[in-house]
């Protein structure tokens, strides 16, 4: 017997359309709540600007030296693994980074949402659509760019 395939409309409810309620979810808590919340930790927690951007640089590094693994383990099949893990990686940080009181705690807990960014912002996302979408993964990479413009 053999196997359906879904519709293309199908794929993108299936699939397009959660990564892009996803994609918007996790840049806006992993990314984009750093620099929303930097004058209130500067304020409450004392420390410098220097110190706290110390914090989100290693995050990036952190997220640029994972990907590349991410992404073979992406190709290896394991994109759910990987998408749902760092997310959930992710959601654990941020609730860690509500009780830090050290400045290593904080150092400590962007560098576990880097891990979390390294596989679940674009790099991977987009990843995961063009193996699961093939001929049509510009269109979905395209879509899931627009839902997530008023991030800009």
């Amino acid at each position: 017997m053999a196997e359906t395939v879904p519709v293309k409309s199908d794929r993108f409810r299936h699939i397009v359309w959660p990564f892009a309620v996803g994609e918007t979810i996790v840049w806006a808590s992993f990314f984009y709540l750093f620099p929303a919340l930097l004058p209130e930790w500067q304020r409450s927690l004392g420390w410098s600007v220097n110190e706290l951007s110390a914090a989100f640089s290693g995050a990036l590094v952190a997220s640029a030296l994972l990907a590349p693994s991410m992404g073979h383990l992406i190709d290896r099949g394991l994109s759910r693994l990987v998408f749902t893990g760092c997310a959930v990686l992710g959601a654990v940080m941020l609730l860690l980074l509500s009780q830090v009181t050290e400045l290593w705690q904080f150092f400590a807990v962007w560098i576990g949402l880097g891990v979390a960014m390294s596989g679940a912002l674009y790099e991977a996302c987009f990843a995961i659509i063009t193996r699961s979408m093939g001929d049509n993964a510009k269109r979905a990479i395209t879509l899931i760019t627009r839902s997530g413009s008023a991030r800009s």
